[in-house]
Protein backbone atom coordinates (compact mmCIF):
# COMPACT_ATOMS: atom_id res chain seq x y z
CA UNK A 1 0.00 0.00 0.00
CA UNK A 2 1.13 3.68 -0.83
CA UNK A 3 1.09 4.78 2.60
CA UNK A 4 1.33 7.79 4.97
CA UNK A 5 4.94 6.90 5.12
CA UNK A 6 5.67 8.14 1.46
CA UNK A 7 8.23 5.85 0.66
CA UNK A 8 9.60 4.16 -2.52
CA UNK A 9 10.21 0.58 -3.04
CA UNK A 10 13.80 0.34 -3.82
CA UNK A 11 14.71 -2.88 -3.37
CA UNK A 12 18.54 -2.19 -3.89
CA UNK A 13 20.93 -3.85 -0.97
CA UNK A 14 24.01 -2.13 0.11
CA UNK A 15 24.96 -2.44 3.68
CA UNK A 16 24.23 0.86 5.52
CA UNK A 17 27.36 1.00 8.10
CA UNK A 18 30.42 -1.06 7.40
CA UNK A 19 31.66 -3.38 10.10
CA UNK A 20 33.35 -2.22 13.07
CA UNK A 21 32.23 1.08 12.66
CA UNK A 22 30.35 2.26 15.74
CA UNK A 23 27.16 4.62 15.18
CA UNK A 24 25.32 7.10 17.58
CA UNK A 25 22.22 6.81 17.78
CA UNK A 26 19.97 9.74 17.36
CA UNK A 27 17.80 11.63 19.78
CA UNK A 28 14.73 10.03 18.23
CA UNK A 29 16.50 6.68 18.15
CA UNK A 30 17.35 7.45 22.06
CA UNK A 31 13.71 8.19 22.96
CA UNK A 32 12.28 4.80 22.34
CA UNK A 33 15.49 3.20 24.45
CA UNK A 34 14.50 5.67 27.08
CA UNK A 35 11.23 4.60 26.85
CA UNK A 36 11.28 0.89 26.91
CA UNK A 37 10.33 -1.12 30.19
CA UNK A 38 9.42 -4.19 31.23
CA UNK A 39 5.62 -3.34 30.51
CA UNK A 40 6.23 -1.40 27.72
CA UNK A 41 8.94 -2.88 25.22
CA UNK A 42 9.67 -0.48 22.23
CA UNK A 43 9.69 -3.18 20.20
CA UNK A 44 8.20 -3.55 16.02
CA UNK A 45 7.16 -6.59 14.23
CA UNK A 46 5.90 -8.39 11.30
CA UNK A 47 4.00 -11.57 10.62
CA UNK A 48 4.90 -12.75 7.51
CA UNK A 49 3.33 -16.04 5.75
CA UNK A 50 4.89 -17.85 3.13
CA UNK A 51 4.11 -20.73 0.62
CA UNK A 52 7.09 -23.22 0.78
CA UNK A 53 5.40 -25.46 -2.38
CA UNK A 54 7.31 -22.76 -4.13
CA UNK A 55 11.15 -24.13 -2.96
CA UNK A 56 12.47 -26.73 -5.47
CA UNK A 57 11.98 -29.58 -2.62
CA UNK A 58 8.59 -27.90 -1.91
CA UNK A 59 10.07 -28.25 1.52
CA UNK A 60 12.24 -25.97 3.22
CA UNK A 61 14.73 -26.97 6.51
CA UNK A 62 14.96 -25.04 9.49
CA UNK A 63 19.15 -25.53 8.63
CA UNK A 64 18.07 -23.69 4.87
CA UNK A 65 17.01 -21.11 7.00
CA UNK A 66 19.59 -20.00 9.10
CA UNK A 67 21.86 -20.37 6.51
CA UNK A 68 19.76 -17.74 4.35
CA UNK A 69 19.85 -15.34 7.00
CA UNK A 70 23.91 -16.02 7.63
CA UNK A 71 24.35 -15.21 3.75
CA UNK A 72 22.37 -11.69 4.03
CA UNK A 73 23.71 -10.38 7.03
CA UNK A 74 26.29 -7.91 5.66
CA UNK A 75 22.81 -6.23 3.88
CA UNK A 76 21.46 -4.74 7.28
CA UNK A 77 24.03 -3.57 9.50
CA UNK A 78 21.78 -3.65 12.89
CA UNK A 79 21.62 -8.10 12.19
CA UNK A 80 25.30 -7.40 13.89
CA UNK A 81 24.80 -4.34 16.06
CA UNK A 82 24.19 -4.35 19.42
CA UNK A 83 23.35 -1.09 21.78
CA UNK A 84 25.98 0.68 23.94
CA UNK A 85 25.29 2.82 26.60
CA UNK A 86 27.27 5.15 27.72
CA UNK A 87 28.01 5.11 31.33
CA UNK A 88 25.07 6.94 33.30
CA UNK A 89 23.31 8.05 30.33
CA UNK A 90 25.94 10.97 29.71
CA UNK A 91 25.50 10.83 26.02
CA UNK A 92 23.59 9.38 23.45
CA UNK A 93 24.21 5.42 23.27
CA UNK A 94 25.77 4.12 20.12
CA UNK A 95 25.35 1.00 17.78
CA UNK A 96 28.71 -1.24 17.54
CA UNK A 97 29.27 -4.90 15.79
CA UNK A 98 28.55 -7.01 19.20
CA UNK A 99 32.19 -9.36 19.04
CA UNK A 100 29.26 -12.47 20.63
CA UNK A 101 27.15 -12.20 17.53
CA UNK A 102 25.69 -15.91 17.18
CA UNK A 103 23.01 -16.13 14.76
CA UNK A 104 21.51 -18.71 16.32
CA UNK A 105 20.80 -17.18 19.44
CA UNK A 106 18.40 -14.82 17.15
CA UNK A 107 16.37 -17.33 15.16
CA UNK A 108 13.98 -19.67 16.42
CA UNK A 109 11.89 -22.85 15.61
CA UNK A 110 8.21 -23.48 16.69
CA UNK A 111 5.43 -25.02 16.00
CA UNK A 112 1.51 -24.50 16.45
CA UNK A 113 -0.40 -27.09 18.39
CA UNK A 114 -2.97 -28.64 16.21
CA UNK A 115 -5.41 -27.72 14.18
CA UNK A 116 -3.30 -25.07 13.80
CA UNK A 117 -5.47 -22.24 12.84
CA UNK A 118 -5.78 -18.64 12.65
CA UNK A 119 -6.71 -17.64 16.31
CA UNK A 120 -3.74 -20.27 17.21
CA UNK A 121 -1.52 -18.01 15.60
CA UNK A 122 -2.73 -14.84 16.68
CA UNK A 123 -2.09 -16.08 19.84
CA UNK A 124 1.53 -17.71 19.58
CA UNK A 125 2.20 -14.16 17.76
CA UNK A 126 0.96 -11.91 20.93
CA UNK A 127 2.27 -13.87 23.69
CA UNK A 128 5.92 -13.88 21.46
CA UNK A 129 5.59 -10.13 20.62
CA UNK A 130 4.74 -9.36 24.61
CA UNK A 131 8.63 -10.27 25.08
CA UNK A 132 10.69 -7.72 25.66
CA UNK A 133 14.26 -8.12 23.37
CA UNK A 134 17.51 -8.64 25.27
CA UNK A 135 19.36 -5.20 24.61
CA UNK A 136 22.60 -6.28 25.37
CA UNK A 137 22.59 -8.36 22.41
CA UNK A 138 22.05 -7.42 18.76
CA UNK A 139 18.64 -6.20 18.77
CA UNK A 140 16.29 -8.68 16.79
CA UNK A 141 14.79 -11.78 16.70
CA UNK A 142 12.78 -14.12 14.27
CA UNK A 143 10.64 -16.80 15.28
CA UNK A 144 9.85 -19.91 12.40
CA UNK A 145 6.75 -20.96 13.08
CA UNK A 146 4.87 -24.02 10.92
CA UNK A 147 2.35 -26.02 12.04
CA UNK A 148 -0.53 -23.15 9.87
CA UNK A 149 -2.54 -26.08 8.17
CA UNK A 150 -5.89 -24.77 9.32
CA UNK A 151 -5.43 -20.97 8.57
CA UNK A 152 -7.69 -20.37 5.73
CA UNK A 153 -6.92 -19.29 2.53
CA UNK A 154 -3.15 -20.43 2.79
CA UNK A 155 -1.81 -23.47 1.14
CA UNK A 156 -1.02 -26.42 2.89
CA UNK A 157 2.35 -26.86 4.65
CA UNK A 158 2.89 -22.85 5.18
CA UNK A 159 4.53 -21.54 7.64
CA UNK A 160 5.23 -17.81 9.16
CA UNK A 161 7.98 -15.83 10.21
CA UNK A 162 7.40 -13.48 13.52
CA UNK A 163 10.33 -11.09 13.64
CA UNK A 164 10.83 -8.61 16.20
CA UNK A 165 13.07 -5.45 16.22
CA UNK A 166 14.10 -3.12 18.71
CA UNK A 167 12.34 0.26 17.60
CA UNK A 168 15.75 1.73 17.95
CA UNK A 169 16.70 0.22 14.91
CA UNK A 170 13.93 0.38 12.59
CA UNK A 171 10.70 2.76 11.98
CA UNK A 172 7.58 1.27 9.66
CA UNK A 173 9.61 2.57 6.95
CA UNK A 174 13.52 1.75 7.48
CA UNK A 175 11.89 -1.69 7.95
CA UNK A 176 11.79 -1.79 4.36
CA UNK A 177 15.71 -2.27 4.48
CA UNK A 178 15.18 -5.59 6.57
CA UNK A 179 12.94 -6.81 4.13
CA UNK A 180 15.13 -6.01 1.16
CA UNK A 181 18.11 -7.93 2.79
CA UNK A 182 16.02 -11.26 4.18
CA UNK A 183 14.20 -11.49 1.09
CA UNK A 184 15.04 -12.46 -3.07
CA UNK A 185 12.63 -11.72 -6.61
CA UNK A 186 12.84 -14.91 -7.61
CA UNK A 187 12.41 -18.13 -5.88
CA UNK A 188 16.61 -18.79 -7.20
CA UNK A 189 18.30 -16.25 -7.00
CA UNK A 190 21.56 -16.50 -5.77
CA UNK A 191 22.84 -15.36 -2.42
CA UNK A 192 24.68 -11.74 -2.22
CA UNK A 193 28.14 -11.98 -2.53
CA UNK A 194 29.82 -10.31 0.68
CA UNK A 195 32.52 -7.54 0.61
CA UNK A 196 36.12 -8.51 1.06
CA UNK A 197 36.12 -6.50 5.15
CA UNK A 198 33.53 -8.85 6.15
CA UNK A 199 36.58 -11.30 6.48
CA UNK A 200 37.45 -9.37 9.40
CA UNK A 201 37.22 -10.31 12.89
CA UNK A 202 34.62 -8.18 15.05
CA UNK A 203 36.65 -5.44 17.48
CA UNK A 204 35.91 -5.36 21.08
CA UNK A 205 33.45 -2.93 22.52
CA UNK A 206 34.81 0.74 23.48
CA UNK A 207 35.41 0.71 27.04
CA UNK A 208 33.43 2.87 29.88
CA UNK A 209 36.37 5.32 29.74
CA UNK A 210 36.54 5.29 26.40
CA UNK A 211 32.77 6.40 26.07
CA UNK A 212 32.97 8.77 28.73
CA UNK A 213 35.75 10.56 27.08
CA UNK A 214 33.80 10.68 24.25
CA UNK A 215 30.89 12.21 25.91
CA UNK A 216 32.84 15.09 27.38
CA UNK A 217 32.68 17.40 24.03
CA UNK A 218 28.34 16.51 23.71
CA UNK A 219 28.61 17.36 27.59
CA UNK A 220 29.56 20.90 26.82
CA UNK A 221 27.96 21.73 23.42
CA UNK A 222 24.60 20.61 25.42
CA UNK A 223 23.63 23.96 26.05
CA UNK A 224 24.09 25.39 22.40
CA UNK A 225 21.98 21.78 21.12
CA UNK A 226 19.21 22.74 23.54
CA UNK A 227 19.06 26.45 22.26
CA UNK A 228 18.69 25.21 18.48
CA UNK A 229 16.16 22.70 19.13
CA UNK A 230 14.14 25.42 21.01
CA UNK A 231 14.50 27.86 18.21
CA UNK A 232 13.12 25.40 15.52
CA UNK A 233 10.39 24.50 17.74
CA UNK A 234 9.43 28.29 18.62
CA UNK A 235 9.86 29.04 14.70
CA UNK A 236 7.54 25.99 13.74
CA UNK A 237 4.82 27.29 16.13
CA UNK A 238 5.35 30.73 14.83
CA UNK A 239 4.59 29.02 11.12
CA UNK A 240 1.15 27.48 12.67
CA UNK A 241 0.18 30.24 14.18
CA UNK A 242 1.04 32.54 10.74
CA UNK A 243 -1.01 30.03 8.89
CA UNK A 244 -3.84 29.61 11.05
CA UNK A 245 -4.43 33.29 10.98
CA UNK A 246 -4.19 33.59 7.11
CA UNK A 247 -5.52 30.63 5.44
CA UNK A 248 -8.25 29.39 8.28
CA UNK A 249 -6.05 25.70 8.83
CA UNK A 250 -8.02 23.67 11.73
CA UNK A 251 -5.36 23.27 15.42
CA UNK A 252 -4.97 19.55 15.91
CA UNK A 253 -8.09 17.93 17.34
CA UNK A 254 -8.51 17.16 21.15
CA UNK A 255 -8.09 13.71 22.21
CA UNK A 256 -11.54 12.51 24.70
CA UNK A 257 -10.47 10.07 27.56
CA UNK A 258 -11.55 6.27 26.33
CA UNK A 259 -10.57 3.09 27.65
CA UNK A 260 -7.52 2.51 25.78
CA UNK A 261 -6.23 5.58 27.40
CA UNK A 262 -4.95 3.45 30.37
CA UNK A 263 -1.85 2.08 31.82
CA UNK A 264 -0.74 -0.67 29.83
CA UNK A 265 -0.23 -4.12 31.07
CA UNK A 266 2.95 -6.27 29.72
CA UNK A 267 0.72 -8.53 27.85
CA UNK A 268 -0.83 -7.99 24.14
CA UNK A 269 -3.31 -9.56 22.05
CA UNK A 270 -2.88 -9.19 18.07
CA UNK A 271 -5.44 -9.78 15.39
CA UNK A 272 -5.65 -8.74 11.48
CA UNK A 273 -8.08 -8.60 8.58
CA UNK A 274 -7.07 -9.14 4.88
CA UNK A 275 -8.55 -7.12 1.94
CA UNK A 276 -7.82 -6.54 -1.80
CA UNK A 277 -6.66 -3.26 -2.52
CA UNK A 278 -9.05 -2.81 -5.31
CA UNK A 279 -11.94 -3.03 -2.76
CA UNK A 280 -10.59 0.05 -1.48
CA UNK A 281 -9.89 1.92 -4.86
CA UNK A 282 -13.53 1.19 -5.44
CA UNK A 283 -14.22 2.42 -2.13
CA UNK A 284 -12.40 6.09 -2.67
CA UNK A 285 -14.17 6.84 -5.84
CA UNK A 286 -17.58 7.33 -3.55
CA UNK A 287 -15.34 10.90 -2.67
CA UNK A 288 -12.64 11.29 -6.07
CA UNK A 289 -10.92 13.77 -3.61
CA UNK A 290 -10.53 11.16 -0.68
CA UNK A 291 -7.25 8.79 -0.61
CA UNK A 292 -7.21 5.05 -0.15
CA UNK A 293 -5.24 6.48 3.22
CA UNK A 294 -8.33 7.97 3.99
CA UNK A 295 -10.72 5.49 3.03
CA UNK A 296 -8.37 3.19 5.47
CA UNK A 297 -8.27 5.84 8.52
CA UNK A 298 -12.26 5.55 7.73
CA UNK A 299 -12.17 2.33 8.30
CA UNK A 300 -10.33 2.18 11.86
CA UNK A 301 -12.65 4.94 12.76
CA UNK A 302 -15.78 3.13 12.20
CA UNK A 303 -14.11 -0.29 13.82
CA UNK A 304 -13.14 1.80 17.41
CA UNK A 305 -16.68 3.09 16.98
CA UNK A 306 -18.67 -0.19 16.88
CA UNK A 307 -15.85 -1.70 19.50
CA UNK A 308 -16.82 1.74 22.07
CA UNK A 309 -20.65 1.41 21.71
CA UNK A 310 -20.22 -2.67 22.15
CA UNK A 311 -18.54 -1.95 25.64
CA UNK A 312 -20.77 0.97 26.14
CA UNK A 313 -17.85 4.06 25.84
CA UNK A 314 -18.41 5.96 23.29
CA UNK A 315 -17.41 9.43 23.95
CA UNK A 316 -19.44 11.70 22.12
CA UNK A 317 -16.38 13.46 21.09
CA UNK A 318 -14.22 11.95 18.04
CA UNK A 319 -11.52 9.14 18.98
CA UNK A 320 -7.98 11.04 17.52
CA UNK A 321 -5.45 9.08 15.58
CA UNK A 322 -1.39 10.16 15.92
CA UNK A 323 -0.05 9.50 12.26
CA UNK A 324 3.30 8.49 12.01
CA UNK A 325 5.19 10.01 8.79
CA UNK A 326 7.66 9.03 6.85
CA UNK A 327 10.30 12.45 6.40
CA UNK A 328 13.04 11.05 4.30
CA UNK A 329 14.17 13.12 1.30
CA UNK A 330 15.49 10.12 -0.50
CA UNK A 331 13.55 7.80 -2.22
CA UNK A 332 16.03 4.66 -1.98
CA UNK A 333 18.64 3.27 0.18
CA UNK A 334 16.50 3.67 3.56
CA UNK A 335 18.85 4.14 6.57
CA UNK A 336 18.01 2.35 9.62
CA UNK A 337 16.96 3.94 12.54
CA UNK A 338 13.57 6.67 12.92
CA UNK A 339 13.31 9.85 10.68
CA UNK A 340 9.65 10.29 11.44
CA UNK A 341 6.98 13.41 11.87
CA UNK A 342 3.09 12.72 12.59
CA UNK A 343 0.04 14.16 12.28
CA UNK A 344 -2.98 13.86 14.19
CA UNK A 345 -6.00 13.31 12.68
CA UNK A 346 -9.86 12.78 14.28
CA UNK A 347 -11.59 9.82 12.94
CA UNK A 348 -14.98 10.62 12.72
CA UNK A 349 -16.01 8.02 15.35
CA UNK A 350 -18.38 10.75 16.84
CA UNK A 351 -20.48 9.89 13.06
CA UNK A 352 -22.59 7.53 12.53
CA UNK A 353 -22.67 7.92 8.77
CA UNK A 354 -20.02 6.36 6.77
CA UNK A 355 -19.74 8.52 3.65
CA UNK A 356 -19.91 11.69 6.36
CA UNK A 357 -17.50 10.16 8.18
CA UNK A 358 -14.60 9.66 4.98
CA UNK A 359 -15.54 13.07 3.95
CA UNK A 360 -14.55 14.54 7.43
CA UNK A 361 -11.75 12.42 7.61
CA UNK A 362 -10.28 14.00 4.00
CA UNK A 363 -11.15 17.36 5.04
CA UNK A 364 -8.89 16.50 8.67
CA UNK A 365 -6.04 15.06 6.73
CA UNK A 366 -5.59 17.90 4.98
CA UNK A 367 -5.30 20.27 7.77
CA UNK A 368 -3.12 17.88 9.69
CA UNK A 369 -0.68 17.54 7.00
CA UNK A 370 -0.14 21.23 6.58
CA UNK A 371 0.28 21.37 10.06
CA UNK A 372 3.09 18.80 10.42
CA UNK A 373 4.69 20.39 7.06
CA UNK A 374 4.46 24.00 8.94
CA UNK A 375 6.20 22.31 11.92
CA UNK A 376 9.04 20.90 10.62
CA UNK A 377 10.39 17.00 9.87
CA UNK A 378 12.96 17.47 12.82
CA UNK A 379 9.76 18.35 15.64
CA UNK A 380 10.57 14.83 17.28
CA UNK A 381 14.42 15.14 17.23
CA UNK A 382 14.11 18.62 18.88
CA UNK A 383 11.63 17.64 21.44
CA UNK A 384 14.48 15.20 22.87
CA UNK A 385 16.70 17.24 22.05
CA UNK A 386 15.63 20.27 24.75
CA UNK A 387 17.29 17.89 27.20
CA UNK A 388 20.64 16.42 28.07
CA UNK A 389 20.42 12.12 27.51
CA UNK A 390 20.62 12.43 31.10
CA UNK A 391 18.20 14.42 31.75
CA UNK A 392 15.92 12.74 28.45
CA UNK A 393 16.77 9.19 30.10
CA UNK A 394 15.33 10.32 33.73
CA UNK A 395 12.09 11.54 32.35
CA UNK A 396 11.17 9.34 30.01
CA UNK A 397 11.93 6.36 33.04
CA UNK A 398 9.97 8.16 35.93
CA UNK A 399 7.35 6.91 37.82
CA UNK A 400 7.89 3.58 36.31
CA UNK A 401 7.89 3.96 32.65
CA UNK A 402 5.87 7.23 32.55
CA UNK A 403 2.45 5.75 33.96
CA UNK A 404 1.80 9.44 34.67
CA UNK A 405 1.03 9.72 31.18
CA UNK A 406 -2.34 7.83 31.45
CA UNK A 407 -3.61 10.00 34.13
CA UNK A 408 -3.75 13.15 32.01
CA UNK A 409 -5.22 14.47 29.15
CA UNK A 410 -4.85 12.30 26.01
CA UNK A 411 -3.10 13.14 23.07
CA UNK A 412 -4.56 10.65 20.91
CA UNK A 413 -6.18 7.21 21.74
CA UNK A 414 -4.72 4.96 18.94
CA UNK A 415 -1.99 5.18 16.43
CA UNK A 416 -2.51 4.32 12.65
CA UNK A 417 0.60 4.39 11.02
CA UNK A 418 0.28 3.39 6.76
CA UNK A 419 3.43 1.08 5.54
CA UNK A 420 3.92 1.04 2.29
CA UNK A 421 3.37 -2.79 0.77
CA UNK A 422 5.62 -4.35 -1.71
CA UNK A 423 4.04 -4.48 -5.39
CA UNK A 424 5.95 -7.16 -6.48
CA UNK A 425 6.43 -10.90 -5.45
CA UNK A 426 9.61 -11.70 -2.65
CA UNK A 427 10.89 -14.96 -1.82
CA UNK A 428 12.27 -16.36 1.56
CA UNK A 429 14.57 -19.90 0.84
CA UNK A 430 12.57 -19.91 -2.35
CA UNK A 431 9.26 -19.73 -0.24
CA UNK A 432 7.38 -16.76 -1.80
CA UNK A 433 5.26 -14.65 0.64
CA UNK A 434 1.69 -14.39 0.97
CA UNK A 435 0.52 -12.46 3.52
CA UNK A 436 2.03 -9.68 5.64
CA UNK A 437 1.03 -8.13 8.57
CA UNK A 438 2.78 -5.22 11.10
CA UNK A 439 2.92 -5.32 14.91
CA UNK A 440 3.43 -2.01 17.07
CA UNK A 441 4.38 -1.14 20.59
CA UNK A 442 2.34 0.75 23.06
CA UNK A 443 2.94 2.74 25.67
CA UNK A 444 1.11 4.14 28.98
CA UNK A 445 -2.30 6.28 27.70
CA UNK A 446 -1.94 4.66 24.37
CA UNK A 447 -3.46 0.88 24.32
CA UNK A 448 -4.30 0.05 20.66
CA UNK A 449 -2.36 0.74 17.64
CA UNK A 450 -3.91 0.17 14.07
CA UNK A 451 -1.19 -0.96 11.00
CA UNK A 452 -1.94 -1.53 7.65
CA UNK A 453 0.61 -2.43 5.02
CA UNK A 454 0.23 -5.85 2.54
CA UNK A 455 2.02 -7.55 -0.49
CA UNK A 456 1.05 -6.88 -4.15
CA UNK A 457 -2.76 -6.28 -4.35
CA UNK A 458 -3.53 -7.63 -0.87
CA UNK A 459 -3.73 -5.41 2.30
CA UNK A 460 -3.77 -5.71 5.18
CA UNK A 461 -5.40 -3.98 8.89
CA UNK A 462 -3.02 -5.15 11.81
CA UNK A 463 -4.69 -4.20 15.86
CA UNK A 464 -1.69 -4.67 18.45
CA UNK A 465 -3.51 -3.80 21.97
CA UNK A 466 -3.33 -3.89 25.22
CA UNK A 467 -4.81 -7.51 26.75
CA UNK A 468 -6.71 -5.49 29.34
CA UNK A 469 -7.93 -3.12 27.55
CA UNK A 470 -8.75 -5.56 24.56
CA UNK A 471 -9.47 -8.72 26.20
CA UNK A 472 -11.62 -9.83 22.58
CA UNK A 473 -9.45 -9.26 20.44
CA UNK A 474 -11.25 -11.64 17.33
CA UNK A 475 -14.23 -9.29 17.74
CA UNK A 476 -12.23 -6.32 17.60
CA UNK A 477 -11.13 -7.75 14.25
CA UNK A 478 -14.98 -8.49 13.57
CA UNK A 479 -15.64 -4.55 14.05
CA UNK A 480 -12.55 -3.95 11.51
CA UNK A 481 -14.21 -6.44 9.19
CA UNK A 482 -17.66 -4.75 9.63
CA UNK A 483 -16.78 -0.98 8.99
CA UNK A 484 -15.12 -1.84 5.50
CA UNK A 485 -17.98 -3.71 4.69
CA UNK A 486 -20.34 -0.89 5.33
CA UNK A 487 -17.99 1.24 3.05
CA UNK A 488 -17.77 -1.54 0.66
CA UNK A 489 -21.61 -1.57 0.35
CA UNK A 490 -21.95 1.94 -0.66
CA UNK A 491 -20.04 0.99 -3.96
CA UNK A 492 -22.66 -1.85 -4.98
CA UNK A 493 -24.05 0.66 -7.65
CA UNK A 494 -20.77 2.56 -8.93
CA UNK A 495 -22.62 3.99 -11.61
CA UNK A 496 -23.92 6.85 -9.42
CA UNK A 497 -20.67 6.88 -6.64
CA UNK A 498 -19.08 10.11 -8.80
CA UNK A 499 -21.76 12.29 -8.38
CA UNK A 500 -20.98 12.42 -4.33
CA UNK A 501 -21.01 16.19 -3.66
CA UNK A 502 -17.53 16.94 -1.52
CA UNK A 503 -18.41 18.92 1.64
CA UNK A 504 -16.79 22.27 2.17
CA UNK A 505 -14.47 22.83 5.24
CA UNK A 506 -16.58 25.74 7.36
Amino acid sequence: MRGTDNIGHDMSVEPIVKRGNMKRISNTDASFYYADTGRTPSVVGGLLIYDQSTHGRKKVRFKEILGWIEDRLHLWAPFRQRLVKVPFDLGLPYLAEDPNFDVEFHVHHLSLPKPGDWRQLCILASRLYSRPLDLNRPLWEINVIEGLDKVEGLPKGSFALLIKLHHIVADGASAISLLTAMHAMTDSMAPPTPPAEEAAKSSALPTDSALLMRAVPDMMQQPFKTAKSALSLIKGEMKVGKSRRESNIASAPNAPQTIFNKEVSPYRVFDACDFQLEDFKRIKRLLPVASVNDVALAVCGGAMRRYLISRDALPSQSVVAMCPINVRKASGGVESGNQISDMSVALGSDIEDPLQRLQAIKMRTDDAKKLAALRGDDILEHTVGLFSPAVASWFFRSAEGMKWISKVKPVCNTFVSNVPGVPFDLYFCGAQMQRSYAMAPLGDGMGIFHAITGIKENMSISVTACRDMVPDPAFYAECVRESFEEYLALCADEGGSDSVVYLENK
